[in-house]
Protein backbone atom coordinates (compact mmCIF):
# COMPACT_ATOMS: atom_id res chain seq x y z
CA UNK A 1 0.00 0.00 0.00
CA UNK A 2 0.80 3.85 -0.11
CA UNK A 3 0.03 6.26 2.42
CA UNK A 4 0.80 10.34 3.14
CA UNK A 5 2.74 11.60 5.93
CA UNK A 6 -0.86 11.23 7.94
CA UNK A 7 -0.90 7.95 7.74
CA UNK A 8 -4.08 7.92 5.29
CA UNK A 9 -4.09 4.89 2.46
CA UNK A 10 -3.57 6.31 -0.74
CA UNK A 11 -3.36 2.68 -2.86
CA UNK A 12 -3.83 -0.79 -1.78
CA UNK A 13 -3.12 -4.07 -3.87
CA UNK A 14 -4.57 -6.58 -1.11
CA UNK A 15 -6.36 -6.13 2.01
CA UNK A 16 -6.94 -9.19 5.07
CA UNK A 17 -9.27 -11.21 3.90
CA UNK A 18 -13.02 -10.03 5.24
CA UNK A 19 -11.79 -6.34 4.80
CA UNK A 20 -12.07 -4.86 1.19
CA UNK A 21 -9.49 -3.45 -0.20
CA UNK A 22 -11.07 -0.54 -2.39
CA UNK A 23 -13.00 0.16 1.25
CA UNK A 24 -9.75 0.91 2.57
CA UNK A 25 -8.47 3.63 0.59
CA UNK A 26 -8.66 7.10 2.10
CA UNK A 27 -9.25 5.71 5.63
CA UNK A 28 -6.25 6.25 8.33
CA UNK A 29 -3.77 2.92 9.05
CA UNK A 30 -4.96 3.21 13.15
CA UNK A 31 -8.15 2.14 12.10
CA UNK A 32 -6.95 -1.10 11.49
CA UNK A 33 -4.06 -1.15 14.25
CA UNK A 34 -4.58 -1.93 18.20
CA UNK A 35 -4.28 1.37 19.76
CA UNK A 36 -1.82 -0.35 21.82
CA UNK A 37 0.85 -0.46 18.85
CA UNK A 38 -0.16 2.47 16.85
CA UNK A 39 2.73 4.68 18.66
CA UNK A 40 5.35 2.20 17.13
CA UNK A 41 4.65 2.53 13.35
CA UNK A 42 3.68 6.40 14.08
CA UNK A 43 7.82 6.69 15.03
CA UNK A 44 8.32 4.23 12.04
CA UNK A 45 6.22 6.47 9.45
CA UNK A 46 8.04 9.83 10.97
CA UNK A 47 11.88 8.21 11.25
CA UNK A 48 11.36 7.26 7.20
CA UNK A 49 10.20 10.90 6.51
CA UNK A 50 13.27 12.57 7.93
CA UNK A 51 15.97 10.45 7.47
CA UNK A 52 14.65 9.13 3.69
CA UNK A 53 15.38 5.34 4.62
CA UNK A 54 14.03 2.28 5.04
CA UNK A 55 12.37 0.84 8.31
CA UNK A 56 10.91 -2.44 9.42
CA UNK A 57 8.65 -2.51 12.19
CA UNK A 58 6.10 -5.32 13.81
CA UNK A 59 2.85 -4.11 14.98
CA UNK A 60 -0.65 -5.96 16.04
CA UNK A 61 -3.03 -5.22 13.91
CA UNK A 62 -6.96 -6.58 12.87
CA UNK A 63 -7.27 -9.79 11.30
CA UNK A 64 -9.64 -12.03 9.50
CA UNK A 65 -12.29 -11.70 11.72
CA UNK A 66 -11.98 -7.94 12.67
CA UNK A 67 -10.13 -8.39 15.98
CA UNK A 68 -6.75 -6.96 16.80
CA UNK A 69 -5.58 -10.43 16.71
CA UNK A 70 -2.58 -10.75 13.64
CA UNK A 71 0.80 -9.51 13.75
CA UNK A 72 2.29 -7.80 10.99
CA UNK A 73 5.87 -6.95 9.92
CA UNK A 74 6.16 -3.76 8.03
CA UNK A 75 8.85 -2.40 5.79
CA UNK A 76 8.24 1.25 5.18
CA UNK A 77 10.16 2.71 1.64
CA UNK A 78 9.72 6.26 1.03
CA UNK A 79 8.63 7.12 -2.52
CA UNK A 80 10.98 10.14 -4.86
CA UNK A 81 9.56 11.31 -6.82
CA UNK A 82 10.51 15.03 -8.70
CA UNK A 83 12.54 15.64 -5.16
CA UNK A 84 9.15 15.37 -3.55
CA UNK A 85 9.06 12.93 -0.41
CA UNK A 86 5.22 12.89 1.07
CA UNK A 87 4.22 9.52 -0.22
CA UNK A 88 5.32 6.15 1.29
CA UNK A 89 4.95 2.09 0.67
CA UNK A 90 4.30 -0.03 2.78
CA UNK A 91 5.26 -3.63 2.39
CA UNK A 92 3.45 -6.13 4.94
CA UNK A 93 3.03 -9.93 6.11
CA UNK A 94 1.29 -11.92 8.26
CA UNK A 95 4.22 -12.76 11.18
CA UNK A 96 1.28 -14.38 13.51
CA UNK A 97 3.09 -18.12 13.46
CA UNK A 98 6.94 -16.81 14.15
CA UNK A 99 5.42 -14.09 16.99
CA UNK A 100 3.22 -17.61 18.78
CA UNK A 101 6.34 -19.80 18.42
CA UNK A 102 8.78 -16.90 19.98
CA UNK A 103 6.16 -17.00 22.89
CA UNK A 104 6.26 -20.41 22.97
CA UNK A 105 9.89 -20.90 22.63
CA UNK A 106 10.02 -18.06 25.68
CA UNK A 107 7.92 -19.66 27.85
CA UNK A 108 10.18 -22.95 27.50
CA UNK A 109 12.83 -21.10 28.31
CA UNK A 110 11.89 -19.67 31.22
CA UNK A 111 10.58 -23.34 32.12
CA UNK A 112 14.01 -24.64 31.66
CA UNK A 113 15.69 -22.06 33.52
CA UNK A 114 13.12 -22.93 36.54
CA UNK A 115 14.39 -26.67 35.94
CA UNK A 116 17.77 -26.15 36.36
CA UNK A 117 17.79 -24.03 39.49
CA UNK A 118 15.47 -26.43 40.92
CA UNK A 119 17.86 -29.48 39.87
CA UNK A 120 21.04 -27.37 40.97
CA UNK A 121 19.79 -26.52 44.19
CA UNK A 122 19.26 -30.90 44.53
CA UNK A 123 22.55 -31.41 43.78
CA UNK A 124 23.90 -28.95 46.15
CA UNK A 125 21.80 -30.05 48.96
CA UNK A 126 22.58 -33.68 48.22
CA UNK A 127 26.20 -32.83 48.15
CA UNK A 128 25.84 -31.26 51.97
CA UNK A 129 23.82 -34.04 52.98
CA UNK A 130 26.46 -36.68 51.76
CA UNK A 131 29.32 -34.52 53.38
CA UNK A 132 27.02 -34.85 56.36
CA UNK A 133 27.27 -38.46 56.59
CA UNK A 134 30.57 -38.54 55.55
CA UNK A 135 31.12 -36.79 59.19
CA UNK A 136 28.89 -38.68 60.70
CA UNK A 137 31.23 -41.85 60.01
CA UNK A 138 34.25 -40.47 61.02
CA UNK A 139 32.68 -39.67 63.74
CA UNK A 140 31.87 -43.26 64.31
CA UNK A 141 34.90 -44.65 62.89
CA UNK A 142 33.58 -45.42 59.74
CA UNK A 143 35.41 -45.16 56.48
CA UNK A 144 33.42 -42.40 54.69
CA UNK A 145 30.54 -43.49 52.25
CA UNK A 146 31.09 -40.84 49.89
CA UNK A 147 33.89 -39.49 47.93
CA UNK A 148 33.95 -35.29 47.67
CA UNK A 149 36.37 -33.53 45.64
CA UNK A 150 37.75 -30.10 46.62
CA UNK A 151 34.98 -28.05 45.03
CA UNK A 152 32.45 -30.17 47.09
CA UNK A 153 31.50 -32.35 43.51
CA UNK A 154 30.82 -35.82 44.64
CA UNK A 155 33.47 -37.97 41.94
CA UNK A 156 31.90 -40.91 42.80
CA UNK A 157 29.93 -43.21 45.28
CA UNK A 158 32.82 -45.78 47.50
CA UNK A 159 31.40 -48.98 47.73
CA UNK A 160 30.64 -50.65 50.72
Amino acid sequence: MTVDRDGKILSINRAVKGLDAEGMIGTNLGEYESPDYRHVREKALEKVFRTGEYVTYEILGMGSEGKYNTWYETRILPVEYEEQNETLILMSRDITDRKKAEKELKEKLVELEKFQDITVDRELEMIKLKKEINSLCEKYGEKPKYKIDQEGEMEKEISI
